[in-house]
């Protein structure tokens, strides 16, 4: 694959992979081949990294010119943390990840959120009848200015039943009792003898169980 390298194609590739898909650092899988018993520097696993990168350059301007001429496609601009801005500190960054008919996507890397990058990814020549999806930032409703684009955002796609505010679903709730009104059920026990040998609330006899009498009875 490189020329002069002892790197293959399955190294490569797991190299990329264990990177980009799964967020493994090139310091960690130098820890891991060291690990393993392959002493290889730091340094070679940073320059295989950007070398195999650059192979897929071809494949990634095919795939970005087939998503341009895709009738309906979608885009948006994503912040991320690239470069140093400082001590301690990151630049903050943008990918602009686009869409296409054929579910190609791309992931254009921007240093702003300008209004320009659009046509960087897009050109100034789309096709007839074309539709851009978008979060209705104004960098795609500049570019449909420039190019007779039509854009489209979320909102505006939305199925209008979906817009009607829903009336929210009923809660059990607890059923309160009014302090200055006891419930029936407090009413229906106020005359019953209890089974603790206590003075009744209405009566003032003393009971002792369910079966036993009011002594007045007797």
């Amino acid at each position: 694959m490189i020329d002069g390298s002892r790197a293959d194609v399955s190294f490569l590739v797991g190299l990329l992979l264990d990177k980009f898909a799964w967020h493994l650092p090139l310091y960690r899988q130098h820890q891991r081949l060291l690990d393993a018993g392959i002493t290889v520097s730091r340094a070679w696993l940073t320059q295989l990294a950007a070398q195999a990168a650059a192979l897929l350059e071809p494949i990634y301007a095919a795939q970005l010119a087939s998503i341009r001429t895709s009738r309906v496609k979608a885009m948006d601009e994503t912040p991320i943390k690239a470069g140093r801005a400082g001590p301690g500190k990151m630049k903050g960054c943008y990918f602009w990840p686009v869409y296409g008919e054929l579910d190609e996507i791309c992931f254009p890397f921007f240093e702003s959120r300008a209004h320009s990058n659009v046509e960087k990814v897009l050109g100034l020549s789309p096709v007839e009848g074309g539709v851009l999806l978008s979060d209705g930032y104004g960098a795609y409703e500049a570019y449909a200015g420039k190019t007779g684009l039509t854009t489209r955002s979320a909102g505006r796609t939305a199925d209008a039943s979906s817009s009607t505010p829903k009336r929210p679903s009923p809660r059990w709730r607890p059923r309160r009792s009014s302090p200055s009104a006891p419930s029936t059920r407090s009413k229906r026990r106020s005359g019953r003898p209890n089974s603790r040998g206590t003075p009744s609330a209405s009566t003032g006899s003393i009971t002792h169980g369910r079966s036993s009498r009011r002594s007045s009875a007797g």
